[in-house]
């Protein structure tokens, strides 16, 4: 009988535990947004920049057409990268080396796109914002240096898993 009673309160304790375990990783599971690098550099840039409220709206509609070419480009090359590697299937080759020029072009187009989208957000500027705008580019450029690092880091982890 004593035997029995362990068992049974023992059991329940494990039952509980695992109760609370289960609640435990529900409720306090993090949240991932990934749209949240988008809003978190928006709020640096304007605090660089030390932007006004009309200067924010121009900069954000700005960003977000930046935004809207710039996947619109990475749909197109993701679309031709594929093509590009589609004759290792079967092989076959056929004018890789116009394909590699069309891949390529479209890097190239990225750059410009954002060259541009710089212009525009310089022309939003008033004078005495001006020598923000060095600082605000050299931020940039360290976001865009460390997301292809972390792409590069990313790749070499991959290829050595494949090994």
């Amino acid at each position: 009988m004593r035997n029995e009673q362990f068992f049974k309160y023992t059991t329940l304790f494990l039952l509980l535990i695992n109760i609370g375990l289960i609640c435990f990783f529900f409720f306090s599971k993090p949240n991932h947004h990934h749209k949240n690098r988008r809003p978190n550099f928006l709020n640096k840039a304007f605090e660089i920049l030390e932007l006004d409220d009309q200067q924010k709206n121009q900069f954000e509609k700005l960003a977000e057409q930046h935004h809207q070419e710039i996947l619109k480009i990475e749909r197109t090359q993701k679309q031709k990268l594929a093509e590009y590697f589609e004759p290792l299937k079967r092989d076959t080759a056929h004018n890789l080396l116009l394909q590699k020029q069309n891949i390529k072009a479209l890097e190239s187009q990225k750059i410009e796109v954002t060259y541009k989208h710089f212009l525009e957000v310089k022309k939003l500027l008033r004078d005495d914002q001006l020598d923000n705008f060095e600082l605000f580019i050299d931020e940039f450029v360290q976001i865009l240096l460390l997301r292809a690092k972390k792409n590069k880091k990313r790749a070499k982890e991959s290829s050595n898993k494949n090994v």
